[in-house]
């Protein structure tokens, strides 16, 4: 093949790359776009036949409606601040944890560490609906019921391991020679894990906590069952907005909108230390 020829090939694999990535962009983005319309049109318009892609008349009542008026009993503003604090907590939490099990597991050897991390893979194997029971009885019987900080320690309890598992591929890429190295100048494992492993596995930490904050914003089963009143979360608050007689599809579209905010900006931000520590992990 001749060079022009190759050349020619090349653009046409390129020009036909991009026209996937496009096709795939808009199918990823139109739900999205379409949330976002919905939200800004009025109610007559929201119930029109044909409905119509791009709205004739755009209004902020339904946003205004959802987070400043409290129509519907609701207080969008507090949910909102309960769902930052419990994710952010949480991940900061579970990404410290999760990077400590992973740096003592990659630096032990033998049939224990085999069976920790079996018990981790059939823990994820396990519905959090299928264990709601029992862990309400449990909660109850704590006093942690309808409790922020009780749905927090869930949440960490249950997304630990996964942190783990992922942790532990980022605590390989950590030379053991530097453990000794450390260990020669006098330094504790404690003081090792905080000042140098810590620092060396910042990728990772950082990916661990996103992909954690991600996982926790949206969950639903268990905010359902465990939180009520103004404790609740955004996830459990959308339903506040579907009655018996009808559906309020731009109230939810608006409260949907404001909802996705913190985790789409996540991802724009954050992609690039995502795609690269879960890269890095999974080649160690």
């Amino acid at each position: 093949m001749s060079a022009a020829a190759s050349r020619k090939h090349t653009i046409i694999i390129k020009v036909l790359e991009l026209c996937v990535a496009i096709v795939l962009l808009g199918v990823i983005l139109l739900p999205l776009a379409w949330l976002v319309l919905i939200s800004v049109r009025p109610v007559a318009e929201v119930y029109a036949y044909p409905l119509s892609f791009w709205p004739q008349e755009f209004t902020l009542n339904a946003y205004r409606s959802v987070w400043v008026s409290r129509e519907y009993n609701t207080n969008w503003v507090t949910y909102f601040v309960n769902t930052t604090i419990i994710s952010v907590g949480a991940g900061i939490t579970v990404a410290f944890l999760g990077m400590l099990i992973g740096y003592t597991l990659s630096r032990m050897r033998g049939r224990p560490v085999q069976q920790t991390l079996l018990l981790f893979v059939i823990v994820q194997l396990f519905e959090g609906p299928a264990l709601i029971i029992p862990i309400y009885l449990v909660m109850n019987w704590l006093g942690l019921y309808d409790t922020r900080i009780g749905y927090a320690l869930l949440l960490i309890i249950f997304f630990l391991p996964f942190a783990a598992l992922l942790s532990l591929s980022f605590a390989h890429s950590v030379p053991v020679e530097i453990d000794e190295a450390a260990k020669i100048d006098g330094c504790s494992d404690w003081q090792f894990f905080y000042k140098v492993f810590l620092p060396a596995s910042k990728v990772g930490v950082v990916t661990v906590g996103l992909m954690a904050f991600l996982l926790m914003w949206g969950e639903y089963p268990f905010a359902l069952t465990l939180l009520k009143g103004d404790n609740r979360t955004v996830s459990t608050a959308l339903v506040d907005l579907i009655s018996g007689i009808s559906v309020y599809w731009n109230n939810l579209a608006a409260a949907a909108t404001i909802s996705s905010i913190p985790v789409i900006l996540v991802l724009i931000f954050a992609q690039r230390h995502i795609v690269s520590g879960l890269t890095m992990g999974s080649g160690k």
